[in-house]
């Protein structure tokens, strides 16, 4: 998943422990790859996917605003226009050793626009890796 450095290092770190989204993804999923864009342009880890909770921004900003490391005008600056969103209720997080480049362990060669999915194989060797990252992650509401 695509991920702005800045919120991709509040994911590790902890303070961030909910990834909102306009769109839901199609399949279920378990992990979330966490590829930082520019001017990383690398994969800087991996986290949980504890459960997804969906409902208007409104109700999404009551449910995970302490908990999703986004202030309060960029949140409904992206949830613009729409009536709907998703919240990525993420846990245990995982730093990469190193930013891993894409084409490297099975990754894909270009950035994915929001997000693509990978093969377990792929899951596999980020996992092994990376290592818990620094913040200790509780369960958001």
């Amino acid at each position: 998943m695509s991920i702005h450095p800045q919120f991709a290092e509040r994911i590790l770190r902890g303070e961030k422990q909910v990834e909102f989204r306009r769109r839901p993804l199609g399949r279920l999923v378990t992990h979330i790859v966490i590829y930082a864009t520019a001017p990383v342009c690398a994969v800087v880890g991996v986290a949980e996917i504890q459960r997804v909770e969906r409902g208007s921004p409104t109700v999404l900003w009551h449910a995970f605003s302490s908990v999703g490391g986004i202030e309060r005008a960029k949140f409904f600056g992206y949830f613009a226009g729409v009536l709907e969103g998703f919240a990525y209720v993420l846990e245990r997080a995982q730093a990469c050793e190193s930013p891993l480049r894409l084409g490297k362990v099975g990754l894909p060669t270009r950035a994915p626009q929001a997000f693509q999915y990978i093969e377990t194989r792929t899951l596999d060797a980020v996992l092994s890796k990376a290592s818990p990252a620094a913040g200790t992650m509780a369960v958001a509401g």
